[in-house]
């Protein structure tokens, strides 16, 4: 067992039903609030799932999508995010 990326201000983690991915919620330190990025685990590539405020995020059974709670576009509530990871 390793280390993966840099050290931030993670929250939450969620690995992905294919164990390919983790989700994870990362703090803007600038601002206080929480955003949900992705991470390739092979490659540690990490690439941001939301622009706006977001938490609590589980996988779909099939990997294809982040369900999370958000102060998202049409307010507060619980919101869907297509991202992959599944079988492609």
């Amino acid at each position: 067992m390793g280390s993966i990326g840099d050290s931030q201000g993670y929250r939450q983690f969620s690995l992905s039903p294919d164990e390919k991915h983790t989700a994870a919620e990362i703090v803007d330190s600038r601002v206080g609030t929480s955003h949900l990025w992705q991470m390739d685990l092979a490659t540690a590539i990490l690439s941001r799932v939301t622009s706006y405020p977001a938490i609590e995020e589980v996988w779909s059974p099939d990997g294809r999508e982040l369900i999370h709670f958000a102060s998202g576009p049409q307010g507060r509530g619980v919101y869907r995010k297509l991202v992959g990871g599944g079988d492609e």
